[in-house]
């Protein structure tokens, strides 16, 4: 009996030192930089401002690689926002796909954890349906940095309105016959008195 207490004891104790062991927080987690895209919907044939928010994961990000499939034209690129005392440049390079590239242009900084950029790509997508953009992030201010690893969750396909389908025009051509003036003066006959 005394053996049975004593294991029950021991049982009791391991119990109740798993139930109170410290959890790991969710900060010692390793965290994935994340990104998202607005809007999602685009009309076909029309310029629009889609904006990426970034956010910085464990891993700093220093430079943002954003590969636009063919079937979208960029018309523009921009840095809306980034961390206070940092300063990024935007550039394009290359076309179907077009990598927009935005980097990080000061010595210190980057994108790092829950550290927020937003990036503007002003695009006109000519066709419906088209493939999802794809982001690289590095821990270097190129493109030729180490690779950051992917985002948590990639960007989704744009959703993109066809444009207005164009009309049947008809093809027959009508002759124009000037309009007689109005006051018209008959040939051959004088009209004064």
């Amino acid at each position: 009996m005394k053996a049975l207490m004593g294991t029950l004891g021991v049982l009791l104790a391991t119990g109740l030192a798993v139930l109170t062991a410290p959890v790991t927080s969710a900060a010692a987690l390793p965290t994935a930089w994340t990104v998202t895209a607005t809007p999602m919907t685009l009309d076909e044939g029309q310029a629009t401002d889609v904006t990426l928010t970034v956010t910085g994961g464990d891993t700093r990000i220093r430079c943002l690689v954003v590969s636009v499939p063919a079937g979208f034209t960029v018309l523009g690129e921009s840095v809306t926002g980034v961390p206070t005392g940092q300063t990024w440049t935007a550039r394009q390079s290359g076309s179907s796909p077009t990598s927009v590239i935005f980097a990080l242009s000061s010595t210190t900084g980057g994108l790092q954890l829950l550290d927020v950029g937003t990036f503007d790509i002003q695009v006109m997508p000519m066709d419906a349906p088209l493939g999802a953009w794809t982001t690289t992030g590095h821990t270097g201010r190129s493109t030729g940095s180490p690779d950051a690893g992917a985002p948590l969750l990639p960007l989704e396909p744009f959703v993109i309105i066809p444009g207005p389908t164009p009309t049947a025009t008809s093809s027959t051509s009508a002759s124009a016959t000037p309009a007689a003036p109005s006051s018209a003066v008959t040939r051959g006959k004088s009209s004064s008195p």
